[in-house]
């Protein structure tokens, strides 16, 4: 099947297509189309008679890996492309299935461990065993003595297999998504497997916030000099969300996204005399919205899961569940996704951000809430009690975020 490229992509996203001829990185913002570009360069790659077998597609998740594989069947059907995730072409190349080690991710040999283990009770993520060495020999012992590997044990054998040529991939081709969540090992694995060479990264910087689990968002900054020559494509046009809200996200966090989708109304930053208030008025917007619009998309994300069940405990007393609990997310979780509506509540300094990050983190924390704005299509609300006091503390001051954003762009009540 011959495509018309140019009637489906966009100038920039044709620019990251047909560039073949070196290593590119595309900086994509929000909504702009990334994964269209993966696919239609694999495409392309497929109608310059790459052989299948020559390309790499590396994704983050399952999921992505699943949804990318089924874009392309439906352009090449007999095309069999390797698309995996990174622990996936680890596991299938260290043949673990042909072993009895056990595969679990370290969040769960971290809760394993710890629930037993007074010293690592408190350590709050397993990346933090690292840096406590007494922690860290028990969990490499507790892992060694149940014939464990983590994930990321997965990756750092892979690593030193390639390194010393144990390990030989042969590809020609290799496209990486999200390349902003790649750890130190990872990138240095795309180094050996591409050569340095015909490599394709495509991520936003802005949406790296996974660095609790190692990520480390120079790579996507370092890329054109670590994998020199290169050329760097910018897609900055949004698809997704309307002006109003792009103007909002846009603006504390220094990107140039452009759309032209249709105007909505500005995003709301409500302050509220109570959390149940606040809880109260959102389940009601959603019962009048699914009213009116009974199809229509909508979601409620939080910084954390705590913050979560208050919200839920306060429904259902109120008995305002309207079935909303597959519609609870925390920003984390959000990440790909996008609804029509998007409510996020507690908009209350220590809780976004978060108070457990340090002022170093504080950027993470701002890319976590840009993240959260811009899974909105039509309409974004962000609200905020007086105070609220949870195990986690007591809060009482509007995020700090809010002096990022000028007030021209957002509509702001307080309501009682």
């Amino acid at each position: 099947m011959k495509i018309n490229f140019s009637q489906i992509l966009n100038p920039n996203q044709l620019d990251g297509t047909y560039n073949i001829s070196t290593n590119s990185l595309i900086l994509a913002g929000a909504g702009s189309g990334k994964t269209r570009v993966l696919v239609y360069k694999t495409a392309y790659l497929l109608e310059k008679n790459i052989p299948p077998e020559k390309i790499l597609l590396i994704t983050f998740t399952r999921k992505a890996t699943q949804e990318i594989k089924e874009r392309i069947h439906k352009l090449f059907p007999n095309a069999k492309i390797s698309i995996e995730t990174f622990h996936s072409l680890a596991y299938k190349n260290l043949n673990i299935s042909k072993s009895n080690i056990k595969i679990l991710h370290e969040e769960n040999l971290f809760h394993n461990l710890s629930y037993n283990n007074r010293l690592l009770f408190f350590i709050r993520t397993p990346f933090q065993f690292y840096k406590t060495y007494k922690a860290y020999k028990i969990f490499q012992q507790y892992k060694k003595d149940n014939n464990y590997l983590g994930f990321q044990d997965l990756i750092e054998i892979f690593y030193r297999n390639l390194k010393s040529k144990k390990i030989l991939l042969n590809y020609d081709y290799i496209l990486v998504d999200e390349y902003q969540d790649t750890d130190i090992f990872q990138k240095d694995i795309l180094k050996i497997i591409s050569k340095n060479k015909n490599i394709t990264v495509l991520g936003d910087d802005f949406q790296s916030i996974y660095k609790f689990r190692g990520a480390h968002v120079e790579n996507i900054f370092n890329f054109p000099k670590e994998f020199s020559p290169c050329k760097t494509i910018f897609l900055n046009e949004n698809y997704r969300s309307t002006p109003e809200i792009l103007n909002f996200t846009n603006s504390f966090s220094k990107k140039n996204l452009f759309t032209q989708n249709p105007s909505g109304p500005l995003p709301k930053i409500f302050k509220f005399s109570t959390n149940k208030l606040e809880v109260l008025y959102i389940l009601k917007e959603i019962k009048n919205i699914l009213k009116n619009h009974p199809l229509t998309t909508f979601a409620i994300l939080f910084r954390n899961f705590e913050y979560m069940r208050e919200f839920l405990l306060i429904s259902k007393i109120e008995n305002l569940n309207l079935e909303i609990n597959k519609n609870l997310f925390t920003f984390h979780g959000a990440k790909g996704l996008e609804w029509d509506y998007v409510f996020i509540p507690i908009f209350l300094q220590g809780v976004i951000p978060n108070k457990t990050y340090s002022k170093k983190d504080l950027d993470e924390e701002l890319r976590l809430f840009y993240v959260a704005c811009t899974r909105a299509r039509k309409d974004l609300t962000i609200t905020y009690p007086k105070s609220i006091y949870t195990y986690l503390g007591h809060f009482n001051t509007p995020s700090s975020f809010l002096k990022l954003i000028p007030s021209n762009l957002y509509k702001k009540e307080v309501l009682d």
